[in-house]
C-alpha cells in the first residue's frame, strides 16, 4: 500500500517540511511620523538632519508605516503602507 501512495506520501512530507523550515525570526515595524523634507542639494540635507530637534515630541500623523519580517533562512519581506489598516491586514496574513 506504500509503494502505491508512495508520490502522494513524499509531496505530504515535502510539504510538510517546507512549512516548517522558514520560521519568522523577527518583524521589525517603523511607524514614520512627521513632515517630509525635500532639499535641493546633499549639503542642505545634512543641515536639515543636523538641524532636526530629535527630542521634541511630535503630534504629526503617522505618514508610513515599514514593516520587515525576517525569516529564520534568511528570507526578508519589506512592505510600506500609508495606513494603519492596510499595515494590519497585511501582518494578518501570517496568522
Amino acid at each position: 500500500m506504500l509503494s502505491l501512495e508512495k508520490f502522494h506520501i513524499d509531496k505530504f512530507i515535502n510539504t510538510l517540511e517546507q512549512s516548517f523550515a522558514r520560521l519568522v525570526q523577527q518583524v521589525n515595524i517603523i511607524v514614520l511620523h512627521g513632515l517630509s523634507q525635500q532639499t535641493a542639494s546633499v549639503e542642505n540635507a545634512i543641515e536639515y538632519i543636523n538641524n532636526y530637534p530629535d527630542n521634541q515630541p511630535t503630534l504629526a500623523p503617522p505618514l508610513k508605516y515599514e514593516i520587515d519580517i525576517r525569516y529564520n533562512n534568511g528570507d526578508l519581506i519589506h512592505a510600506i503602507f500609508n495606513n494603519k489598516i492596510e499595515a494590519l491586514k497585511f501582518l494578518r496574513t501570517f496568522i
